[in-house]
């Protein structure tokens, strides 16, 4: 993990979205259907999507998600966003490097 495509995402996250696709989600259907797991991006969202639930989205090096997040909220609409722990500064990467550059629209 880490490397490639991850290589971007912090350490701690690396492998959180594989395990959520592991994971025994029950016997009726309730994945793809009542739950729904994505990224964050205008693109995830659905019309019949009722609410967005992003567990601890983070900024890393090359992997700055405010305009992503920022057209994801304005694609829901009037649709709740609730952000679970968000870590928006800046994060090591799991390559070990900091990005420095901050995004004038981030919050700090």
């Amino acid at each position: 993990m880490g490397e490639g495509a991850l290589a971007g995402m912090p350490l701690q996250l690396a492998g959180t979205r594989k395990i959520l696709d592991f994971m025994d989600w029950g016997d009726y259907g309730a994945k793809g259907t009542f739950i729904n797991i994505g990224s964050v991006g205008e693109k995830e969202v659905d019309e019949q999507d009722d609410m967005f639930i992003l567990v601890a989205p983070q900024n890393a090096v090359g992997n700055c998600i405010i305009d992503d997040l920022r057209a994801m909220t304005d694609a829901a609409g009037s649709r709740p966003v609730i952000l679970i722990n968000p870590r928006l500064k800046d994060l090591p990467s799991s390559s070990g490097i900091m990005q420095v550059r901050k995004d004038q629209h981030e919050p700090e």
